[in-house]
């Protein structure tokens, strides 16, 4: 299975993954301790095998590890910007993206099903989950692929255009602007990229709407920094 190896190495914690595995577990048993007779009988067990001894070092190991895996988190690459996603990173992106956001429907699916099983006390929590939380999830992942687009797209040749040019002119002109070849330009190279690298049409289409949105909210700030036109510089902004 690709990529299975790597699960059995150290990550840039330095705790190997199974090691993480079993800090976890012991998370687990510590948040969700047994109940019942099988915490009698843990204990007893406990006590049976040096009981307290064994259970600080275990706690002492898991704080170890769980400070270990917290000092690695880089927060430098949260903190980035969304238009710093690159060509090679896109489909870990998208495969993340999209990952969120089956899980979004999937949960959703899974209302009708949680909603009786919890207790009268706990719908509140739930509806705020689902409120709060999932129904951000689509927006979300369309901001993601807006930043990439907008990264792909270099759109200060076409608005230093827009901006120096003579939007008065005294004859009109039956000429499409030159920096409509450039925008044709752009978004065709951004459909060969996404088409090289192979992801789902929906994504790709997405993507294509997010570009042809930010070169529109470009061409509207651009043109709105003109100072004087005529009638037939309006007629040329339209081509």
């Amino acid at each position: 299975m690709p990529g299975a190896a790597a699960f059995d190495d150290p990550d840039a914690s330095g705790v190997p993954s199974a090691s993480l595995r079993h800090s976890l577990k012991q998370l687990h048993s510590a948040v969700m301790p047994l109940h019942g007779h099988q915490n009698a009988h843990a204990h007893a067990y406990q006590a049976k095998q040096g009981g307290g001894e064994a259970e600080d070092v275990a706690s002492a190991d898991l704080a170890h590890d769980l400070r270990l895996t917290a000092g690695a988190i880089s927060f430098d690459r949260l903190r980035a910007p969304l238009g710093s996603i690159t060509k090679d990173a896109l489909p870990q992106a998208i495969t993340a993206m999209e990952s969120l956001r089956q899980l979004s429907f999937l949960l959703l699916e899974l209302k009708p099903i949680l909603t009786p099983s919890l207790p009268s006390s706990a719908t509140s929590s739930l509806n705020a989950f689902y409120d709060d939380l999932l129904k951000h999830i689509p927006p979300m992942c369309t901001q993601i692929y807006r930043g990439y687009a907008k990264s792909m797209i270099v759109l200060e040749p076409v608005t230093q255009a827009i901006r120096n040019r003579s939007w008065a002119p005294k004859e009109p002109s039956s000429q499409h602007n030159s920096y409509i070849d450039t925008i044709l330009k752009l978004v065709q190279e951004l459909n060969a990229t996404l088409t090289e690298l192979a992801i789902s049409p929906a994504v790709h289409s997405v993507i294509l709407e997010q570009a042809v949105s930010c070169i529109a909210d470009a061409l509207v700030d651009a043109y709105a920094l003109t100072k004087k036109c005529n009638d037939e510089g309006r007629a040329l902004m339209i081509r």
